[in-house]
This record gives C-alpha cells, structure tokens and sequence, in this order.
C-alpha cells in the first residue's frame, strides 16, 4: 500500500519519479523474500510505466497541442527543473 501511495506522489516527476518508485520496489522484494523470483516479479511493472510515459502520454499530448512529442519531453523536463520540480508539477493545486 505505501509503494502504491509513493508512485501516485512520485510519478508527478516525470521519468525520475517512475525510476524512484521501481527501486524502492526491487529492493524491497529483495530483502524481504530473499530471493530473485519476487523482485523480478515486481519488475514487470516497469516497462508498463516506461511506455506509458515515454510514448504514449507524449504522443497523446503531442497530437492534442500539436506538437512533436519530443518537444512535449524536453519541455516537461526544462519546466520541471527551472520551476522546482514538484512545485511546477503540481501548481495548480496549491
């Protein structure tokens, strides 16, 4: 339940927060079960995360604003680090 809470609030920060949330995972497996079956089972996670937020969430916001979705990474990159970080992601709310 914790990890499920900390990918919500982590995955605010693109490409770092997913990356964050699967360590702590594999890690956690590892130490708890002690073998190599669970961590890897926790790792099928991972490449679901990946694609979404490498292809298909730039592809879908691409097409809506009209942009190359490469542009939509950068931007959401350089944004997130000349505002702060959590603070930029998450304006609108506060």
């Amino acid at each position: 339940m914790l990890i499920g809470v900390a990918a919500i609030v982590l995955t605010i920060i693109p490409f770092l927060g997913a990356i964050i949330v699967f360590t702590t995972a594999m890690v956690i497996a590892l130490v708890q079960f002690g073998d190599w079956l669970h961590p890897l089972l926790s790792w099928r996670y991972s490449p679901w995360t990946d694609f979404e937020s490498l292809v298909i969430s730039p592809k879908i916001m691409g097409d809506r604003v009209g942009l190359h979705p490469l542009t939509i990474i950068i931007a959401v990159m350089v944004g997130t680090t000349l505002l702060g970080g959590c603070w930029a992601a998450s304006w609108p709310f506060l």
